[in-house]
């Protein structure tokens, strides 16, 4: 299966990765926050937390990670999507963690950074925020090829990040979060989208994110279901604006 058909992705930022032999240096394009953005030092923490590579690094072919927070639970998801390197195959996998009750309370008196940093202490339990984890290995309904052709149909792969989008403002606390890391060899991309649906009237970037919830959704019934359609109900004038 040859993927890389699927996507086109514009970059912004060039790094030199390397292993432990200068000679194994590559490039890597990354499409990121800055690096004083609060929300991404959190996404990196939980992903080393998690023990989950680090995809700003690249990755041997091709992955994707889809992130759902549902807020204000203290519930999250992942759909981890890798390419085989050298078979060519799809994988799939679930992860479900929770995070401590007390997260909000300590992000207000340790603060993010403290979390950050504090992982690579030497007592990693005092910033620890995942409380537990689940993983199983999943398969989209439609078959890989049908899922990942439709999100292509929907511009996944073409996005920007929310905060990018011109004239967004952010109106909403609560709701279902949306992460997405896409990376091949040699780049690396990071979205996010908060509450998506209700601004989907408005934006076409928050309407496509909202269908792409949709399929992996549908494509992943073990997600935990969400009524997106009633979120849309509460929020008229949110949506409008």
């Amino acid at each position: 299966m040859k993927l890389i058909q699927y996507y086109s992705i514009s970059f912004f930022v060039i790094i030199i990765a390397c292993t432990n032999s200068q000679s194994n240096c590559k490039k890597i394009s990354l499409n990121i926050p800055d690096s004083l953005d609060i929300d991404y030092i959190l996404h990196k923490a939980q992903v080393k937390e998690l023990n989950l590579p680090n995809l700003e690094m690249g990755s041997d072919s091709f992955e994707i990670r889809i992130w759902k927070q549902t807020e204000p639970w203290n519930i999250n998801e992942i759909i981890i999507i890798k390419q085989e390197a050298k078979k060519g195959w799809m994988e799939g996998y679930y992860y479900r963690y929770w995070n401590k009750d007390a997260m909000g309370e300590f992000l207000e008196g340790a603060g993010n950074k403290d979390y950050a940093d504090g992982l690579s202490t030497n007592s990693p339990e005092v910033y620890s925020l995942i409380d537990s984890v689940y993983v199983k290995k999943v398969f989209p309904k439609s078959g890989w090829d049908n899922f990942l052709i439709d999100l292509k149909n929907e511009k996944f792969y073409e996005l920007p990040t929310q905060s990018k989008i011109p004239n967004f403002k952010i109106r909403m606390d609560d709701g279902v979060v949306w992460k997405v890391e896409i990376t091949t060899s040699s780049k690396y991309k990071y979205l996010k989208y908060q509450s998506p649906e209700i601004y989907a009237d408005k934006f076409w970037q928050c309407k496509q994110m909202e269908r792409i919830g949709r399929i992996v959704n549908a494509e992943f019934p073990i997600f935990i279901p969400v009524d997106i359609d009633s979120l849309i109900k509460k929020n008229p004038a949110k949506r409008s604006m």
